[in-house]
């Protein structure tokens, strides 16, 4: 992770997306890792940088079926969105210091 010290593990798991761009974690400029795990039937769209989240659509990040994406950095602390098929799960976790 990035630095040392002790970190607090939040559980930004979503059960039933909505099938429209929603909010997936809030501006937190303490975060310092971000792992996601798409564990719907269908791809996904992450936008990193706080839009609007579009499949295939400008900042944001395709997730396939079963595909993960781990993000160690101090970099991430923008608002992240998603989108995804309604109904589909989406796992995600964030870290910060504590």
């Amino acid at each position: 992770m990035a630095g040392t010290g002790t970190y607090l593990l939040i559980d930004r798991t979503i059960t039933s997306l909505s099938g429209s761009s929603q909010s997936l974690m809030a501006q937190n400029m303490n975060r310092n890792m971000l792992i996601l795990n798409n564990t719907g039937n269908a791809s996904v769209g992450v936008n990193l940088v706080g839009g609007t989240a579009v499949i295939g659509g400008a900042g944001t990040i395709t997730i396939v079926t079963n595909g993960s994406l781990v993000l160690d950095s101090n970099q991430i602390g923008n608002a992240i969105n998603i989108i995804g098929t309604a109904g589909q799960p989406f796992a995600a976790f964030e870290t910060q210091s504590s």
